[in-house]
């Protein structure tokens, strides 16, 4: 009896064309250590959204606390873009992958002061934005690994939930938002 972790994963593989594509795909949605920090990095450096409302955005949205939030706790900026600039010097890399220079410029510094917390309250239209950026990011990892057949959906989802502590695993997220919408 397939599990309905395999069937999003195999009717995601369906829905999204062939492997090669997805690879493509997923090339432009894998961003180094800290795909979502990254992202968030970026959405915070275009100005649709501050540290606060993508974490509120995002926790809402998938649990786990934020991408700011994970970062402050890790401490990670700077090897995290030491880690884009070796990806983009690889072979194969592109500028694409050039870190954002607000993550260089923050160093280790929190991205939350936690004398004076940011307003997490935001739009609509932020909240559409993050999510089109954050989701993506966090769904293409998903994939990625049980296509791969790192390890079996289930774990996958269980391992999410446990160590990032999502609400849910992002195979099953995928499941319920349906293969057509995952693909985009």
């Amino acid at each position: 009896d397939e599990s309905s972790t395999s069937q999003a994963a195999r009717h995601y593989r369906t829905a999204s064309g062939p492997r090669s594509q997805r690879q493509r795909t997923w090339r432009g949605h894998w961003q180094g250590q800290n795909g979502p920090g990254l992202e968030a990095v970026r959405i915070f450096e275009e100005g649709i959204a501050t540290p606060a409302q993508v974490d509120k955005i995002v926790n809402d949205a998938v649990g786990g606390g934020g991408p700011f939030n994970v970062m402050d706790l890790t401490k990670g900026n700077l090897l995290v873009a030491h880690l884009q600039e070796l990806m983009r010097d690889a072979k194969g890399g592109t500028p694409w992958f050039e870190p954002p220079a607000l993550l260089k410029k923050q160093g280790n510094t929190r991205w939350h002061d936690p004398k004076a917390p940011g307003d997490p309250k935001f739009t609509e239209a932020q909240q559409k934005q993050v999510l089109d950026r954050i989701l993506p990011v966090l769904l293409a990892r998903s994939f990625a690994v049980a296509e791969n057949g790192v390890c079996e959906p289930s774990d996958l989802n269980w391992l999410i939930r446990t160590s990032l502590g999502f609400t849910e695993g992002m195979l099953d997220f995928g499941h319920k938002l349906g293969a057509d919408r995952v693909a985009e």
